[in-house]
């Protein structure tokens, strides 16, 4: 006979659709999945790295503080109409 397999959940699944799916695709998908993963470790380092020379970083009295909490933000009001 056949063995009975979960169909409910995700982890089930992906392993049917595995299954199913040519060894080639597989691979590609699978490269795929790399690339993105080492573009948002790129981009992740990217925006973690400091800018600018040392020197400033550290006599910048506003460095690690957010756009909010230097002042370089405002609130913008706006109007809502309830059309009720």
């Amino acid at each position: 006979g056949e063995a009975v397999a979960c169909a409910l959940c995700p982890v089930c699944q992906l392993i049917a659709l595995l299954r199913t799916v040519r060894p080639e695709t597989v691979d590609r998908l699978a490269d795929l999945a790399a690339a993105a993963s080492t573009a948002l470790r790129d981009l992740a380092a990217g925006l973690a790295a400091p800018t600018g020379p040392a020197e400033s970083r550290d006599t910048d009295p506003g460095a690690g503080r957010t756009a909010y909490q230097q002042g370089r933000t405002r609130a913008v009001p706006i109007d809502v109409v309830d059309e009720d």
